[in-house]
């Protein structure tokens, strides 16, 4: 059978959630003892670290952090 441009795309996104997956446990399990925000910030600085400037990165980084700790009130 044959693969459409839909199957492909559907492999694609398998394969990034997978590799997200993976960086989240990898996070978790180095840091087990971070705060759920703390650890969200980790994986999105390890998925997209090349993409934004230090500075930037340090921005949404709190960002998630303060985002993760205002749910818990």
């Amino acid at each position: 059978m044959m693969n459409t441009e839909i199957d492909y795309v559907d492999i694609g996104l398998d394969m990034t959630d997978i590799g997200q997956r993976m960086v989240e446990e990898s996070i978790h399990f180095q840091y087990p003892d971070w705060s759920v925000g703390e650890q969200k910030a980790a994986v999105f600085e390890r998925i997209y670290r090349t993409d934004f400037s230090v500075d930037g990165m340090a921005l949404i980084k709190a960002s998630i952090i303060a985002f993760h700790q205002s749910k818990k009130a």
